[in-house]
């Protein structure tokens, strides 16, 4: 993925394109169904991403992430991810999260929620776990990308930039508290072309080794556009948009 730094001249310009996209997605009643492909590499590894958003029934909404690690051409991981969400009044509330990983590393685990129970049950290899729902803006590890990216569209446009977003992450075991910060306006070449995009990280602990930087598509109802993730151990997973198309 490679940044290209705005000119002086033209940076009013990007400031009208992202207030331009503000309001078309703060106006917009749902979501769009999209496809989106990506180009990956995982651990030194090339792979394939593909990212699906389905309406399903009436204001439901499938999100689903597919990845395929490959070695000399040949599959030695597949990571399937979903995120079955309800909409209304531009938030997102999860009904069911799944994650399954097969061949090398495999594992799965499904998390469901009942809301009107406030309860969350997980099930994962090591057993299963209840987790109580309770706060605000609680979200699953994917149904949290749809969510960022519509609080981002309902941003002030005068106060986008340091903007700090607060989520609890429903994980296997707890409610983690994930904190993410908007740092910049930048444009992203990617195989597409050059995308003008937000760029967010994730704030952790000034000592922890990992890292997460996201670029949304300001135009695009803030897609991702691209990704780079550390983790403790220094491996790196890295993301760039190679194709998109609304369904």
């Amino acid at each position: 993925m490679k940044l290209i730094a705005p000119k002086p001249a033209h940076s009013a310009l990007i400031l009208v394109f992202l207030c331009s996209s503000l309001l078309t997605a703060a106006l917009q009643a749902q979501p769009r169904p999209y496809h989106a492909e990506y180009k990956a590499k995982a651990n030194g590894l090339d792979a394939t991403a593909i990212r699906e958003l389905q309406q399903q029934e009436e204001g439901e909404f499938l999100l689903s992430n597919s990845l395929d690690l490959k070695i000399a051409g040949v599959t030695v991981s597949t990571i399937h991810e979903s995120s079955l969400f309800q909409w209304r009044e531009q938030r997102i509330t999860p009904l069911h999260y799944r994650l399954e990983q097969t061949r090398i590393g495999a594992r799965l685990e499904e998390i469901s929620f009942d809301w009107s129970a406030g309860m969350a049950q997980t099930r994962a290899q090591d057993g299963t776990y209840s987790l109580p729902l309770t706060g605000d803006n609680i979200q699953d590890r994917l149904s949290l990308d749809l969510q960022i990216a519509e609080d981002l569209a309902r941003l002030d446009r005068g106060s986008l930039i340091g903007t700090e977003l607060v989520y609890r992450v429903a994980e296997t075991d707890e409610l983690e508290e994930q904190r993410f910060r908007v740092e910049a306006l930048e444009q992203v070449e990617t195989a597409m072309g050059v995308i003008p995009a937000v760029r967010i990280v994730r704030v952790r602990a000034p000592d922890s080794k990992r890292k997460t930087t996201l670029w949304l598509a300001t135009e695009q109802q803030f897609l991702l556009v691209a990704l780079e993730q550390i983790n403790s151990s220094g491996e790196r997973t890295e993301l760039s948009l190679s194709a998109y198309r609304e369904l």
